[in-house]
C-alpha cells in the first residue's frame, strides 16, 4: 500500500517524462536520418553528374566508333563502285555465242584437214608459187621444191594460174564462207568487250561478278552500320563533338567502378528519382540544413525539460508505462489485502481445528511417530528379503544352457547380411552376450567409425532380430520413424523388402516424410 501511494505521487509526472523521452527518441531518429541524407544528397548529386558525363562520353565514343566503321566501309564501297563503273559485263548469250562460233570454226577447219600430200614443185620462166591455207587464209611456206600438204590449200601462180587442193567430197568454198562468217561473228563479240579469246570473255564476266558482289556486300554492311542515318548526318554529328572521347574500355571501366553491376541508364534514373524525391520532400540541401538545425534545437529543449524531473526516484525513471504500472500496483495491493484476510481466516480455522484434534487424541503424537518408524523398518526388511529371492531367481535363470542371446545373435547376423548383401557382417566372441564386432570388407570397425548409413543398417537389423526372438509367432507392434534416411538406394530397397516381409507377421507402423517409400513398402497410407 505504501509503494502504491508513493508511486501515485509521481505517476503524472512520470507519464509526462515518458512522453518527453518518446519525443526525444523520435527527434534523435529524425535528426540521424536528416544527417544521413545531408551526407548522401551531395554524394548522389556528384555521382549523377559523373554518370551523366560518362553517359554522354559513352554515346560520343559509340557515335565516333560507328562513324569510323561506316567511313571505312563507305571508302571501300566507293573504291569498288569506281572500279565497277565503265566495266562491261559480257552477258550469258554473248558468251554462249562466242563459244558456239569458236567451236564451229574448229569443226569447219577440221573438215579442211586430213590430207597427206608430198609435192615436188619446180617453177619455170621465173614465176613464183604462193601456197595459201583455205582453213586460216594464211600463206604457207612454199619456197622449197618439196612441199608437205596436210590441209586444203590454194596454189597460186600470180597472173598465171590458181589450183585448189582439198579432201575429196569437201566443198571448200562453202566451208571457207561459213568459217569466215563465224570468224566475223566471233570478232564482233571480241571487239564489243575488248578481248580476243573466249577465256578472256569468261574472265571479264568473273571479274565483273566479283566486283558487283563486293559492292553489294559493302553496301549491306554499310546499311547495317548506318541504319536510318545517312553518312553525311553521322559525319556532321561526329564533327560537332567538342572533346575527343576516351577509349571505350576506359569509359566502361569507370562506369563499372561507379555503377557496379547496374546498367548506366538505370543508375542515372535511380539517382534522378532519389534526388527528385529529396527535392519534393525537402526543397533543397540548404532547406534541409535549416530543418536539421530546427530539429536539433527542439531536441535540446526536450532534453532540458526532461532534466527538470531529476527529483523523481531513479527506479521510477526506468518505468516506461507509468499508468500501467500504477494499475498493476493497485491490483497487487488489492490482491495482497485479500490474501491477508484469507490468511487470517485460515489461521483462526487452523487454531480451532488443532484444538479439536488434540481433544480426540488418546496417545501422545510422539509415541505414534515412533511406532510408525518401527513398522516402516519391518516392511523394509521384508522387501529386502523378497528382493534377495528375486536376485537368486534371476541368477538361476541366467545360468540356463538355452541362452536367448545366441538366437538374437543369429537373427541379427542374418538380417545384417541381407541388408548389406554381405558387405557388412558381425561376430560375437561370447555367444551368451551381445558384445559384437562389426566388419566391413573384412576390416574391423569401431562404432565411432561407422557411417550414418551403416549405423542405421546395424540398428534396423538388431531391432528386427530382437522382435523376432520376443515374438517368434508374430503379433508384435513396431514403429519405425524414418529409419532409412542415411542409407544408399540399394540398402534402402533391400531394407524395404525385409520390412514388408516382417510386416506379414507383425504390425508395422512406418513414419516418413518421403513419398518414394509408398511404392517400395505398400500397405495402407495415412498422409498427415
Amino acid at each position: 500500500e505504501a509503494e502504491y501511494e508513493n508511486f501515485s505521487r509521481f505517476a503524472g509526472r512520470l507519464a509526462l517524462q515518458s512522453e518527453r523521452r518518446a519525443k526525444i527518441k523520435k527527434l534523435e531518429a529524425e535528426l540521424c536520418r536528416t544527417a544521413s541524407l545531408l551526407s548522401e544528397w551531395p554524394r548522389m548529386a556528384d555521382e549523377l553528374k559523373l554518370a551523366q558525363s560518362l553517359s554522354k562520353e559513352k554515346a560520343e565514343r559509340e557515335l565516333t566508333d560507328k562513324y569510323n566503321a561506316a567511313k571505312k566501309l563507305y571508302d571501300e564501297l566507293s573504291e569498288y563502285t569506281s572500279r565497277l563503273d565503265g566495266k562491261v559485263c559480257p552477258d550469258a548469250d554473248d558468251i554462249s555465242a562466242a563459244k558456239a562460233a569458236s567451236a564451229a570454226i574448229i569443226r569447219l577447219e577440221n573438215e579442211l584437214c586430213g590430207m597427206n600430200i608430198s609435192a615436188k614443185i619446180k617453177m619455170l620462166g621465173g614465176n613464183r608459187l604462193e601456197v595459201r591455207s583455205l582453213r586460216t587464209g594464211e600463206l604457207l611456206d612454199g619456197s622449197g621444191e618439196d612441199i608437205a600438204i596436210t590441209e586444203a590449200v590454194s596454189l597460186i601462180i600470180p597472173d598465171v594460174a590458181q589450183i585448189l587442193l582439198s579432201p575429196a567430197d569437201v566443198d571448200t568454198v562453202s566451208i571457207a564462207k561459213q568459217a569466215e562468217k563465224q570468224r566475223a561473228d566471233l570478232d564482233g563479240i571480241y571487239e564489243k568487250y575488248g578481248v580476243d579469246t573466249v577465256d578472256g570473255l569468261e574472265q571479264l564476266a568473273q571479274e565483273y561478278a566479283q566486283l558487283k558482289s563486293s559492292v553489294d556486300a559493302y553496301g549491306m554492311r554499310l546499311s547495317a552500320v548506318l541504319g536510318d542515318t545517312e553518312i553525311d548526318e553521322l559525319e556532321a554529328s561526329v564533327k560537332s563533338i567538342t572533346a575527343s572521347p576516351r577509349a571505350g574500355d576506359e569509359i566502361a571501366y569507370q562506369i563499372k567502378q561507379l555503377c557496379g553491376e547496374t546498367e548506366l541508364s538505370r543508375f542515372i534514373a535511380r539517382l534522378e528519382a532519389l534526388i527528385a524525391k529529396n527535392e519534393s520532400d525537402h526543397g533543397s540541401i540548404d532547406m534541409l540544413k535549416e530543418k536539421a538545425l530546427d530539429i536539433k534545437s527542439e531536441l535540446e529543449r526536450s532534453q532540458a525539460s526532461l532534466e527538470c524531473g531529476s527529483d523523481i526516484p531513479e527506479e521510477y525513471m526506468l518505468i516506461s508505462d507509468p499508468e500501467a504500472h500504477t494499475a498493476k500496483l493497485k491490483q497487487l495491493f488489492e490482491l495482497s489485502r485479500q490474501e491477508k484476510e484469507r490468511a487470517l481466516s485460515a489461521k483462526a480455522s487452523a487454531a480451532s481445528a488443532l484444538e479439536a484434534y488434540r481433544s480426540t487424541l488418546e496417545d501422545e503424537p510422539v509415541s505414534v511417530l515412533e511406532q510408525a518408524k518401527i513398522g516402516f523398518a519391518e516392511q523394509k526388511e521384508l522387501l529386502d528379503h523378497w528382493l534377495g529371492i528375486k536376485e537368486a531367481f534371476e541368477k538361476q535363470k541366467s545360468e540356463l544352457t538355452d541362452s536367448p542371446m545366441n538366437d538374437i545373435a543369429q537373427k541379427f547376423t542374418h538380417y545384417l547380411g541381407e541388408i548389406s548383401q554381405g558387405g557388412i557382417y558381425s561376430e560375437f566372441p561370447d555367444a551368451d552376450k551381445l558384445d559384437m564386432n562389426i566388419y566391413s570388407n573384412d576390416r574391423l570397425l569401431s562404432y565411432g567409425k561407422l557411417s550414418e548409413g551403416t549405423k542405421e543398417t546395424v540398428s534396423l537389423a538388431f531391432r528386427l532380430a530382437v522382435l523376432d526372438h520376443l515374438f517368434p509367432d508374430g503379433g508384435a507392434v513396431v514403429v519405425f520413424d524414418d529409419p532409412l534416411t542415411d542409407m544408399d538406394a540399394e540398402r534402402s530397397a533391400r531394407s524395404c523388402e525385409m520390412i514388408k516381409d516382417f510386416a506379414s507377421r507383425h504390425q508395422v507402423i512406418f513414419l516418413t516424410c518421403k513419398e518414394e517409400y509408398f511404392d517400395m513398402l505398400g500397405g495402407n497410407k495415412i498422409i498427415m
